[in-house]
């Protein structure tokens, strides 16, 4: 039994060896797979294994969408998608090559006990439902057996958001067979009924008034974060009224909430009449200006939010691509005596290669010309080790040269928590990381510095250097006075979910020579300040004076750093976080005050442990006109676990 487990490390369904379910619903299962083939492991696929709803009726669905589902060829389908019966169980396969689905995107972003809700951003919304439209006036623009297709099933569960970004539909022409589950009642009916249109709940039969409702169900659930509401429980207009966007619980803009209305009114009349006029309303809100999403922005998203879900299925595909697919042929072949029996058709598999005792004795021949050859090998190998541990000379082979980072940055062993001053370039990628990854990872560093420098530009407005101080005096050491919290609208800008990278190299936490030119005109020369008549004339800057991080000739820049200790709680809970501090660099280069531009999202002590970080930085003091001046400077913490 022992040997067999470690021979199959994973189930079997029809062809396909199943890696990882990647969701639960009243469909059934969604897997992450691999295909069996002759020769080996195949390609890897998604499989939605649809065991839920009425079988029956999903499964005639399924027989009727197999037969037209090649013929779809629309850019906007999920690419080499089958649907068919596999071991009595309607089945989806299609290309897998990263990504998720809606709905388990929409589920990771409403957060939960351990994670703070990411919502998918208003234009981001906006893009999902319009390229989700697309692929409908796509699928409706073809004409297959004399008539015009509809989708039908345009359900979260089927609509595919690739790591990249693209958003692709699958399950077309099932929704026969979910319109019949939901009458049914039990979790079928509440989780898919809000996205069937009430009018062919009876009939089961698709139409583009039916699957615009179905477009402005999944443009709601993307807006919202939460489920539509159910056409049979009554109030769609009070419903649709009374949302707020997820991002900023704000009252949905008029504009869209109009083509909410318009798209899921229960007169079937007074809809969009295609689902291109659906579309074109979206493009129009898109390329007005107000909204401006990108395909790169939405990958970025899917980073931040499956960070460490990605992470994870890059160790499990190395796994799972060195799973030998023996086994599992040995069991979708035919008992040998029906092969062998009389009039009986030969199997499609092929003979496994382990055979049996009745076999036939095969030529060993090239067996041990190769056994020979390898030992020939292997025993030069052996000589070539011997003959290099016996010379006195020889030295070592030099290790292979690797990307360092700043003096000041150490990277920690892989099992433990890592925290991070993220630098304000990328001091070091791995030699494996591919191109998309690193550009990821750069615009995370990018947008963390843009929003340092935004917060810090807003605190200095705070600051007047002309009052003693500035905006805070010198604290002792004992005594420190409260952070003044931000303000609302910084709060809501900083709260903006933000990406984390997957193996962050502590570092530096700001540009080394960030330098800002002085006001272009003659200096002005120093001298007894006039009566309030000459309010532009300002003394010569002296040393130790205030002056803020934006009108330095030199930022700070750091001499030693001080990695913050990872708050236990959060590292039992395995939670992560930033936290962006200004300090008060003084003209020695010591940090002697503090302030929290953005704090910790959940109080876990992250706020405290990058203070406590800070201050024992040194620094080289921010130069203005020659003089080592005091400036508040913004330094981020990033907390990851690796």
């Amino acid at each position: 039994m022992a040997t067999k487990v470690r021979s199959k490390p994973f189930d079997r369904f029809g062809r396909f060896i199943l890696f990882k379910k990647l969701d639960t619903h009243a469909l059934g299962e969604m897997w992450r797979a691999g295909t069996i083939e002759d020769n080996g492991l195949g390609p890897v696929v998604a499989l939605h294994r649809l065991s839920g709803g009425d079988r029956n009726s999903m499964r005639e669905a399924a027989e009727g969408a197999g037969k037209i589902v090649p013929q779809i060829t629309i850019g906007t389908s999920v690419k080499n998608q089958t649907i068919t019966i596999v071991e009595d169980t309607p089945t989806i396969v299609h290309e897998y090559a990263g990504g998720r689905t809606l709905r388990h995107i929409i589920e990771r972003a409403r957060g939960s006990a351990t994670s703070h809700a990411q919502p998918i951003s208003t234009e981001q919304a906006l893009s999902i439902a319009e390229k989700v439209a697309s692929s409908v006036e796509g699928l409706n623009n073809l004409k297959i057996g004399g008539g015009r297709l509809n989708h039908g099933a345009i359900l979260p569960h089927f609509i595919w958001v690739t790591d990249d970004g693209d958003v692709r539909t699958a399950g077309q022409q099932l929704g026969k067979g979910i319109a019949a589950s939901i009458p049914r009642g039990g979790p079928a009916a509440a989780e898919l009924g809000p996205y069937i249109a009430p009018e062919i709940r009876e009939s089961g039969e698709a139409t583009k008034a039916s699957d615009i409702y179905s477009l402005g169900a999944i443009l709601f659930l993307c807006l919202t974060n939460q489920e539509p509401p159910d056409p049979s429980a009554g109030g769609i207009d009070s419903a649709l009224s009374n949302a707020v966007l997820a991002q900023g619980a704000e009252p949905i803009p008029p504009e869209i909430r109009t083509i909410l209305h318009k798209s899921m009114v229960l007169n079937p009349a007074e809809r969009y009449g295609s689902a291109g006029d659906f579309r074109q309303a979206l493009s129009q809100l898109l390329s007005g200006g107000t909204y401006a999403p990108t395909t790169f922005n939405l990958a970025f998203y899917l980073h931040t939010l499956l960070r460490k879900e990605m992470e994870g299925e890059a160790v499990e595909s190395e796994k799972e691509s060195k799973v030998s697919v023996a086994p599992y042929l040995a069991e979708l072949m035919p008992p040998r005596e029906t092969v062998d029996s009389p009039g009986a058709t030969p199997a499609s598999f092929p003979t496994p290669t382990f055979g049996s005792a009745d076999e036939k004795p095969k030529n060993k021949t090239p067996l041990i010309a190769a056994a020979l050859v390898i030992l020939l090998l292997a025993g030069a190998g052996i000589a070539y080790v011997m003959t290099r541990k016996a010379a006195p000379s020889a030295k070592p082979a030099p290790p292979v040269a690797k990307a360092t980072p700043p003096p000041a940055a150490v990277q920690p062993p892989p099992v433990s928590p890592v925290v991070s001053v993220l630098p304000s370039t990328s001091a070091s990628t791995s030699s494996s990381a591919d191109a998309r990854k690193k550009a990821i990872e750069d615009e995370v560093n990018r947008r963390l510095q843009a929003e340092v420098q935004k917060l810090q530009a807003d605190y200095n407005k705070t600051i007047d250097p002309k009052k003693p101080g500035g905006a805070q005096t010198t604290p002792s050491a004992t005594t420190r006075p409260e952070p003044t919290p931000p303000s609302a609208a910084q709060l809501d800008e900083a709260r903006r979910p933000q990406p984390a990278v997957a193996r962050p190299e502590p570092a530096a936490p700001a540009p080394q020579t960030a330098t800002v030119q002085p006001n272009p005109g003659p200096a002005i020369a120093a001298s007894t300040p006039p009566p309030s008549t000459s309010p532009l004339v300002q003394s010569a800057t002296q040393e130790g004076d205030l002056v803020n991080s934006g009108d330095l000739d030199q930022a700070p820049r750091v001499l030693r750093q001080v990695n913050p200790v990872y708050p236990p709680v959060a590292q039992r809970q395995r939670i992560e976080d930033e936290v962006i501090i200004s300090a008060l660099v003084s003209e020695t280069g010591k940090v002697i005050d503090t302030k929290i531009l953005r704090g910790e999202s959940k109080p876990f002590g992250f706020n405290e442990a990058a203070l406590r970080a800070v201050r024992g930085f040194t620094f080289a003091p921010g130069v203005k006109d020659g003089k080592r001046v005091k400036t508040w400077y913004g330094v981020p913490f990033r907390f990851t676990l690796k």
